[in-house]
């Protein structure tokens, strides 16, 4: 499961620096999030894509026919991620 906060941020205007102050956090957080992707704190999930002004969904890059999958943080089992539409 990749997340693509990087992308989202350039297509918005919005550089490393202010989403890190938009999140309360470094810019080394922020760049640490872009660059690992798939272990991205599913706790923090939620405010940066509020901080991007998309939905959580629109971080996960993935086809159009498949649904997200990750992994539980606390049991580990596999998950898989639905959205409303």
């Amino acid at each position: 499961m990749n997340v693509d906060i990087k992308g989202i941020a350039k297509a918005k205007g919005i550089s490393i620096l202010e989403l890190s102050t938009r999140l309360g956090v470094s810019r080394q957080t922020v760049h640490y999030y872009c660059e690992q992707g798939d272990k991205n704190p599913l706790a923090q999930l939620e405010r940066i894509a509020s901080a991007l002004g998309v939905s959580v969904g629109e971080l996960f890059e993935r086809p159009a026919d498949e649904s997200p999958t990750g992994v539980c943080p606390h049991c580990g089992k596999p998950i898989r991620i639905h959205f409303d539409k």
